[in-house]
Protein backbone atom coordinates (compact mmCIF):
# COMPACT_ATOMS: atom_id res chain seq x y z
CA UNK A 1 0.00 0.00 0.00
CA UNK A 2 1.43 3.19 -1.23
CA UNK A 3 1.17 6.24 1.63
CA UNK A 4 -0.65 9.27 0.15
CA UNK A 5 1.48 12.45 -0.27
CA UNK A 6 -0.46 14.44 2.67
CA UNK A 7 0.85 11.57 4.93
CA UNK A 8 4.49 12.04 3.74
CA UNK A 9 4.63 15.83 3.90
CA UNK A 10 3.21 15.24 7.81
CA UNK A 11 5.99 12.84 8.07
CA UNK A 12 8.61 14.40 6.91
CA UNK A 13 7.40 17.31 8.42
CA UNK A 14 7.54 15.25 11.84
CA UNK A 15 11.20 14.78 10.92
CA UNK A 16 12.68 17.67 10.54
CA UNK A 17 10.70 18.92 14.05
CA UNK A 18 12.11 15.96 15.60
CA UNK A 19 15.65 17.16 14.31
CA UNK A 20 15.19 20.78 15.10
CA UNK A 21 15.40 22.20 11.70
CA UNK A 22 12.31 23.85 11.53
CA UNK A 23 13.64 27.29 11.34
CA UNK A 24 14.43 27.64 8.06
CA UNK A 25 10.32 27.06 7.40
CA UNK A 26 9.21 30.74 8.56
CA UNK A 27 5.60 31.44 8.34
CA UNK A 28 5.25 34.11 5.09
CA UNK A 29 4.05 37.08 7.26
CA UNK A 30 6.62 36.73 9.56
CA UNK A 31 9.07 39.42 8.99
CA UNK A 32 12.78 39.92 11.04
CA UNK A 33 13.38 42.34 13.00
CA UNK A 34 16.38 44.78 13.85
CA UNK A 35 17.19 46.90 16.87
CA UNK A 36 16.93 50.41 16.68
CA UNK A 37 17.65 53.72 18.92
CA UNK A 38 15.70 56.94 18.53
CA UNK A 39 17.94 60.20 20.49
CA UNK A 40 15.37 62.95 21.37
CA UNK A 41 16.38 66.31 21.49
CA UNK A 42 14.28 69.39 21.94
CA UNK A 43 12.12 71.07 19.30
CA UNK A 44 11.25 74.48 18.01
CA UNK A 45 8.19 74.23 20.23
CA UNK A 46 10.25 73.32 23.15
CA UNK A 47 8.85 75.90 25.81
CA UNK A 48 12.18 77.12 27.70
CA UNK A 49 11.74 77.35 31.61
CA UNK A 50 8.54 75.03 31.18
CA UNK A 51 9.93 71.55 32.78
CA UNK A 52 9.65 68.73 30.53
CA UNK A 53 6.45 67.06 32.51
CA UNK A 54 4.42 70.33 31.80
CA UNK A 55 5.38 70.96 28.12
CA UNK A 56 2.14 70.81 25.40
CA UNK A 57 3.18 67.37 24.07
CA UNK A 58 4.41 65.60 26.71
CA UNK A 59 0.78 64.01 27.81
CA UNK A 60 0.41 62.91 24.22
CA UNK A 61 4.07 61.60 23.73
CA UNK A 62 3.76 59.52 26.81
CA UNK A 63 0.53 57.44 25.77
CA UNK A 64 2.08 56.44 22.67
CA UNK A 65 5.17 55.35 23.89
CA UNK A 66 3.35 53.68 26.45
CA UNK A 67 1.30 51.94 23.66
CA UNK A 68 4.18 50.87 21.74
CA UNK A 69 5.88 49.37 24.72
CA UNK A 70 2.83 47.31 25.33
CA UNK A 71 2.45 46.27 22.10
CA UNK A 72 6.50 44.76 22.36
CA UNK A 73 7.62 47.09 19.70
CA UNK A 74 9.72 49.06 22.71
CA UNK A 75 12.30 47.39 24.63
CA UNK A 76 13.42 50.67 27.07
CA UNK A 77 12.65 54.22 26.74
CA UNK A 78 12.82 57.08 29.26
CA UNK A 79 13.93 61.12 29.50
CA UNK A 80 17.51 61.80 29.56
CA UNK A 81 18.99 63.28 32.51
CA UNK A 82 21.35 65.72 31.70
CA UNK A 83 19.23 67.76 29.50
CA UNK A 84 15.68 67.56 27.75
CA UNK A 85 15.24 64.75 25.50
CA UNK A 86 14.90 61.26 25.69
CA UNK A 87 16.35 57.76 24.32
CA UNK A 88 14.24 54.71 23.09
CA UNK A 89 15.20 51.47 21.88
CA UNK A 90 13.33 49.39 19.43
CA UNK A 91 12.46 46.68 17.58
CA UNK A 92 11.24 47.32 13.71
CA UNK A 93 11.62 45.79 10.09
CA UNK A 94 13.94 48.14 8.86
CA UNK A 95 15.17 51.77 9.19
CA UNK A 96 12.14 52.87 7.18
CA UNK A 97 9.55 51.52 9.63
CA UNK A 98 11.65 53.02 12.68
CA UNK A 99 11.83 56.01 11.20
CA UNK A 100 7.97 56.21 10.55
CA UNK A 101 7.86 55.00 14.17
CA UNK A 102 9.40 58.36 15.09
CA UNK A 103 7.75 60.52 12.91
CA UNK A 104 4.11 59.44 13.81
CA UNK A 105 4.99 60.14 17.62
CA UNK A 106 3.34 63.53 19.06
CA UNK A 107 6.17 64.90 19.90
CA UNK A 108 7.58 65.00 16.76
CA UNK A 109 4.45 66.15 15.11
CA UNK A 110 3.97 68.94 17.23
CA UNK A 111 7.64 70.06 17.30
CA UNK A 112 8.42 69.35 21.33
CA UNK A 113 11.08 67.22 20.14
CA UNK A 114 13.04 66.72 16.63
CA UNK A 115 14.83 62.88 16.37
CA UNK A 116 17.52 60.58 15.28
CA UNK A 117 16.82 57.39 13.99
CA UNK A 118 20.07 54.65 13.91
CA UNK A 119 20.38 51.36 13.64
CA UNK A 120 21.83 49.40 16.83
CA UNK A 121 22.86 46.21 17.81
CA UNK A 122 23.72 44.89 21.51
CA UNK A 123 26.99 43.23 21.56
CA UNK A 124 27.11 43.61 25.20
CA UNK A 125 23.99 42.67 26.86
CA UNK A 126 23.78 42.60 30.43
CA UNK A 127 21.64 39.61 32.43
CA UNK A 128 21.06 41.72 35.20
CA UNK A 129 18.03 43.95 34.94
CA UNK A 130 18.93 47.93 34.89
CA UNK A 131 18.81 49.47 37.58
CA UNK A 132 16.22 52.06 38.85
CA UNK A 133 16.68 56.20 38.23
CA UNK A 134 18.86 57.57 41.01
CA UNK A 135 16.24 60.21 42.69
CA UNK A 136 17.27 63.63 43.07
CA UNK A 137 16.04 66.63 45.39
CA UNK A 138 16.56 69.86 44.34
Amino acid sequence: MKPSVSRMKTYILACFMALGLTAPVMAADTAPTSLFVILYKQGSAWKEGVPMEQQEAIIPHFKYMKRLFEDGTILEAGPTSDEPGGLVILKAKDLDEAKAIMAADPSMTMKMFVGEVHGWSDHFHSPAALPAPATTKE
